[in-house]
């Protein structure tokens, strides 16, 4: 490996080097920012929910009826349901994680009347006592809400203190700890009524993944259902299709009243991918581009090398009229190509981190880590190399005799 004549060829050729150089440079910035927002995406598309998805479904109806019971009809809703084999648990609630619809507030560790309250926002959950069950939480600390907890509005704003169930992550936020079992907040609409807090869920996502600085923050109050015409019902089924689950559903939701109307029944899973459509599209569409300009850089060097190899024929011929074997002539090209190739990723590294930098002043995306513009300069040293060993073999096929060849 002879790295100074390689070097003096390169420097011969000073056009085609530098636009070379500054395509894998751009490339290497370009795709490195690429693959990291990439990265950011599958892992918002596989943050953990915090409860148990499979076999989860939700149901939204509307009541038509002026005169209806709410509470009445919803209770006869959940016996009836769960008395069928294949349901274990059904919740009345206002909102599930990741439904991308439902209700939020501030909430604060210092009453509301003093100077120096500050708030955290938070989902705000209003679910009777089947919630953990039916959503499989995992409590980790404290407890869940016991039946003689769940209250009515008005029943609640006349108790000294309100019990309420949060997620971890708003407990480490508010409290700068995790297990605040027995500590108070305070919220706005209730004044300074302490809100007592007896359980913390390890993970209990917003209906809002995609909400930077609120999607892990929950906050949740035993309430009963008001006699609101829309109702939402969490429930948990097993050992049954999806199709099934929905005709026997459908059929005991119309069987106890038919003065309403399933607006919607959707399996969790298809809920959840909902959120992430575009998260979706937006990784096929960065794929593409990725393997697009990996593969005009490549398309380049194997270019240039096919070029070179033409250009520099009878020289090939010399080298191997002075003993250099066909080895050699394509180690000399494929060090080419790698010299060129590796000068490009040092420089490519700073760019991309300052392109980084930009875009994160622009979008709101975690900074990247040096090993991604590495990465993609390693790959494409790699992808290069194979891709001029056809040239270079080609070249190592030049007979001796071409060097006494007049051109």
């Amino acid at each position: 490996m002879q790295i100074i004549p390689t070097l003096n060829t390169l420097r011969r050729n000073p056009s085609t080097t530098i636009l070379l150089m500054l395509q894998a440079i751009l490339t290497i910035a370009i795709v490195a920012n690429l693959s990291a927002l990439i990265v950011d995406r599958i892992n918002d598309i596989n943050i953990d929910s915090g409860i148990n998805e499979e076999g989860l479904i939700v149901l939204d109806m509307y009541h038509f009826a002026e005169d209806f019971n709410g509470e009445m009809t919803l209770n006869r809703d959940i016996e009836s349901l769960t008395q069928l084999p294949s349901i274990s648990h059904v919740s009345a609630t206002n909102q599930v994680p990741f439904s991308g619809s439902g209700s939020s507030g501030a909430y604060s560790i210092q009453p509301t009347s003093s100077d120096e309250t500050t708030y955290v926002n938070a989902a705000t959950y209003r679910a009777d006592h089947y919630l953990a069950e039916t959503l499989g939480l995992n409590i980790s600390h404290g407890r869940s809400f016991t039946a003689e907890e769940v209250m009515t509005f008005d029943e609640a704003a006349e108790q000294a203190s309100i019990p309420a169930v949060i997620s971890g992550p708003l407990a480490e936020e508010a409290f700068g700890r995790i297990n605040v079992v027995g500590e108070v907040m305070y919220m706005p609409e209730t004044g300074d009524v302490p809100i007592e807090i007896i359980g913390v869920a390890e993970t209990f996502m917003s209906p809002w993944p995609k909400w930077r600085g609120m999607s892990e923050n929950s906050i949740w109050f035993a309430r009963k259902p008001s006699n609101s015409n829309f109702k939402t019902l969490a429930i948990r089924t097993e050992g049954i299709s999806y199709a099934e689950a929905q005709r026997l559903i459908s059929e005991t939701i119309y069987t106890n009243d038919r003065s309403r109307v399933i607006v919607g029944f959707e399996n969790y899973e298809q809920m959840r991918d909902r959120q992430f459509d575009i998260d979706h599209a937006l990784l096929f569409s960065l794929s593409l581009i990725i393997v697009l300009l990996i593969g005009v850089i490549s398309l380049g060097s194997v270019g240039m090398a096919v070029f070179n190899v033409e250009r520099r024929t009878k020289q090939i011929g010399t080298r191997r009229a002075l003993g250099a074997s066909k080895r050699s002539i394509v180690s000399l090209f494929c060090l080419e190509s790698g010299v060129l190739l590796g000068v490009s990723l040092v420089l490519a590294v700073p760019v991309a981190m300052l392109l980084n930098v930009q875009l994160m002043n622009m979008i709101s995306i975690d900074s990247m880590s040096v090993v991604y513009p590495l990465g993609v300069g390693l790959a494409l040293i790699v992808v290069s190399l194979i891709g001029i060993l056809y040239p270079a073999l080609k070249a190592s096929l030049v007979p001796p005799s071409v060097a006494t060849r007049t051109l």
